[in-house]
């Protein structure tokens, strides 16, 4: 299970070097965003670099930050091995960031990673991986203040199954996800925590007809699953990411299958229950996914994805915004 292999949407690189990640901006105290702090979020990439085929496992991780002209790159640590890299970041507050992603060692086992950045420098941590895993990867995280939740994927007996790690002020702590037959066949993908004691995971499980959305509520120590609503004239659906702006407004985004297409799919949950947000049709009987979503507040939210009902180029980004009750291109 290399980065690479993950059932993930297409998602344009940043530049050259930065592989299929994520950015996130750092977000101020209270203080800050009324104006009376003095420090400013910085927008926060990671990825990985490589020379040659980035599909090969030798490679760094990668951490580049925007001074608000350019990216550039800032010295973060990879493990002794054949290579690692970074699939996701969170930054709750200015200067503290953390992101995951996994390394392969010298026996070329594939680990999860992490590492922590306080605005002077990137250090590597180690989180448990579960017992008797093959492949091991982290590929999302959120943090609510000095706590961070993070969505892993690993096999286990030839079979796909997820976990999450939380950290607190006494490291890492490994959590196997109990639903639904034991995580057994469950992809998670993303995840998101408006404060310590909530978090709502996302993704998908293996189904005899193809894989279903799946959703989780996490309080920390404990999981909680819920019944997502299932898109008319679909046979399959996976979730991708979501954002919670606070615990009683979530948006998840992803995709549903239907019988000629794989199209943009969008749901919001109030911290009870999920309903469908319909998005905008393409323009074509083609495939088109919603990859990561981002809602600052309550009522607005902004999704990237790509769309491949277009014949030149066969395959663009796809950006779409919610406001005012509904979703638009």
């Amino acid at each position: 299970m290399r980065r690479r292999s993950l059932p993930r949407p297409f998602i344009p690189t940043i530049s050259a070097m930065l592989v299929a990640a994520a950015v996130t901006i750092g977000v101020a105290p209270a203080a800050t965003a009324a104006g009376a702090g003095t420090a400013a979020p910085t927008p926060t990439a990671v990825g990985s670099s490589a020379t040659g085929n980035i599909d090969a496992p030798q490679g760094a991780t990668l951490v580049e930050t925007w001074n608000g002209t350019a990216w550039q790159p800032v010295d973060s640590p990879t493990p002794a091995g054949s290579g690692g890299w970074l699939n996701a970041v969170s930054c709750p507050a200015v200067n503290a960031c953390t992101a995951v992603g996994a390394y392969i060692d010298a026996n070329g086992v594939e680990h999860a990673l992490a590492e922590q950045s306080n605005g002077s420098g990137w250090t590597a941590e180690f989180p448990p991986d579960p017992v008797g895993a093959a492949v091991v990867t982290l590929v999302g995280v959120s943090c609510a203040a000095a706590t961070c939740t993070a969505v892993g994927q690993y096999t286990a007996d030839n079979t796909a199954r997820s976990f999450v790690e939380t950290l607190t002020a006494t490291g890492w702590t490994l959590h196997l996800v109990d639903s639904p037959d034991h995580g057994k066949g469950v992809t998670l993908y993303g995840v998101s925590c408006p404060s310590a004691r909530f978090c709502l995971l996302v993704g998908s499980v293996e189904r005899a007809s193809g894989p279903a959305s799946v959703a989780e509520v996490f309080n920390a120590t404990s999981f909680t699953p819920t019944s997502l609503p299932t898109p008319s004239g679909s046979h399959s659906s996976t979730l991708y990411g979501v954002s919670c702006a606070t615990g009683e407004w979530c948006m998840a985004v992803g995709s549903s299958q239907n019988s000629t297409a794989s199209v943009p799919l969008a749901e919001f949950f109030n911290g009870t229950a999920w309903r469908l947000r319909p998005t905008p049709a393409l323009k074509a009987a083609a495939d088109g996914v919603l990859s990561a979503v981002s809602c600052p507040v309550a009522g607005t939210c902004a999704a990237v994805g790509s769309d491949e009902s277009r014949t030149s180029p066969p395959r663009v980004t796809l950006a779409e915004r919610f406001a005012h009750g509904s979703w638009a291109v």
